[in-house]
């Protein structure tokens, strides 16, 4: 959904996603030169269709507007 460097900014976006009704996490991610950034994700799919589904429902909610350019991420090797 987003990336923010900060874990509160991150906390608060996985909130409201909640109380929206979507599954959201934060997971962090360790970039190269050791800087932290606090990924919100929306998951817990089965499959990449269930996932495209579930973006198609997330960019028709309200609180998906500042997030029109989410996408599918797998964790597919």
């Amino acid at each position: 959904v987003v990336t923010y460097p900060s874990v509160q900014d991150a906390d608060a976006i996985v909130k409201s996603l909640k109380s929206s009704g979507f599954r959201a996490f934060v997971k962090e991610s360790a970039r190269s030169g050791g800087r932290v950034f606090y990924m919100v994700l929306i998951g817990g799919f089965r499959t990449v269709a269930e996932a495209q589904a579930q973006l198609l429902k997330f960019r028709g909610q309200e609180v998906a507007r500042p997030f029109q350019d989410a996408f599918v991420r797998t964790n597919r090797s």
